[in-house]
């Protein structure tokens, strides 16, 4: 889910409460195997402020696993993954680039979390 904030924040963050991953479309959509820098997407208001767009993914454990399971669950569904999987090989090609879309986002998301271990830990 988009989190929208009238001010940047961080793309990693620990607090009291948990810790915080935040990545954004843009960072995404230039991802090529090699983590962009981060930078919020900016969405202007009606009312002509800039506020801030990206996702946001809140953590209580430092389990590398985890993470990676809770960024990948942030854009693909356990039921996305499960057809997206058993879709594959069936000769339609959209089903080959929903899997390639997908090995591609869970390698963000690794890139990611090994982001966030090494800044922390």
């Amino acid at each position: 889910m988009k989190t929208y904030s009238a001010v940047i924040k961080p793309q990693f963050e620990k607090r009291e409460a948990g810790f915080y991953i935040r990545y954004s479309d843009n960072q995404y959509d230039g991802f090529n195997d090699n983590l962009p820098d981060y930078a919020p997407d900016e969405i202007e208001t009606a009312e002509g402020d800039t506020n801030y767009s990206y996702q946001e993914i809140k953590f209580k454990t430092i389990d590398r696993g985890v993470i990676i399971s809770q960024l990948i669950l942030s854009k693909y569904t356990y039921d996305d993954q499960t057809a997206i999987l058993a879709n594959r090989g069936d000769g339609k090609e959209s089903h080959e680039v929903e899997h390639d879309n997908l090995q591609k986002f869970r390698r963000f998301c690794k890139l990611l979390a090994d982001g966030f271990i090494e800044e922390f830990f």
